[in-house]
């Protein structure tokens, strides 16, 4: 599985890393994760998708077809007894997945599209958001709906595309989002859990 990931090779020339194997359904403890501090972190993975990215090895040549290709973290504190839901890419939300948003503190969420047709109304690809395996934020079964339902503290959306028009402040849009008490992630934002 190392080898489909072309982003390790690169990574050598610049940190060392270590690879971790994550089994969804076992909590995996990481914390503390300052020294002298007391606060420990488990990491509880939640399957997402078993379609691997168009820049992988193809499945066939690797024979993972069980694989799970993408998965979501629940981080948890087990000291304050919080949690954030970090959940960088969606292409569907499974009843796993839904429960893990409606319990956690903190949200963190794919918000790539706005629109289903984003890119491809831009002449800027021939696929739409699902078939490249993101949920849109608006539209039918959306993420926007669900999370404006759920009641966590901090709802942000994460790993927009540059095309996407909640960039943009002061767009109906991002209005839409605020309004909804919906956050769009910025560089150097902080969150505590």
């Amino acid at each position: 599985m190392q080898s489909a990931f072309p982003v390790f090779p690169m990574l050598k020339n610049y940190c060392s890393w270590e690879w971790q194997s994550l089994d969804p359904g076992i909590r995996q403890r990481v914390g503390p994760l300052l020294e002298g501090a007391g606060e420990t972190i488990t990491v509880e993975p939640v399957p997402v998708s078993k379609k691997p990215p168009l820049y992988a090895k193809s499945v066939q040549e690797l024979d993972c077809q069980e694989d799970i290709w993408e998965v979501g973290l629940v981080l948890h504190n087990e000291d304050s007894g919080r949690c954030l839901a970090y959940f960088p890419t969606l292409e569907k939300i499974t009843p796993a997945i839904e429960a893990c948003l409606k319990k956690a503190d903190i949200l963190m969420v794919d918000g790539t599209f706005w629109s289903e047709d984003e890119l491809t109304g831009l002449g800027a690809a021939a696929r739409d958001a699902r078939s490249m395996g993101h949920l849109p934020i608006s539209g039918p079964s959306g993420t926007l709906e669900l999370l404006a339902s759920i009641p966590a503290e901090r709802k942000i959306l994460i790993h927009i595309n540059n095309s996407n028009p909640i960039l943009k402040k002061g767009s109906v849009e991002r209005n839409t989002l605020e309004r909804l008490g919906i956050e769009v992630a910025y560089d150097g934002m902080e969150m505590e859990v």
